[in-house]
């Protein structure tokens, strides 16, 4: 409210203030989100490659089918890593 009125929108004092609000915003907003999915989806992959080491160190006779499904388990990983971060 200025003298009386209320305006709906933000009335600034200077640039350099609606400046700084746009660059806080698109930061906290999008830049600080997307960081944090790309942090913890990054960490899920690492433990699910380490684990397929493990499991293709034990070797055995189904080491070819649990190798392409820790490959299959992989992939899908990475491709939910990306979609979550693109929107």
């Amino acid at each position: 409210m200025i003298d009386g009125v209320c305006y709906p929108k933000t009335i600034w004092n200077s640039e350099a203030a609606v400046l700084i609000h746009g660059v806080w915003n698109f930061a906290s907003f999008y830049v600080i989100v997307v960081v944090i999915f790309v942090f913890c989806y990054g960490k899920i992959l690492f433990v699910i490659r380490r684990q397929a080491r493990v499991m293709a160190g034990h070797g055995g006779p189904r080491a070819n089918t649990s190798q392409s499904q820790s490959s299959h388990i992989q992939s899908n990983v990475i491709k939910t890593m990306i979609l979550v971060c693109a929107f």
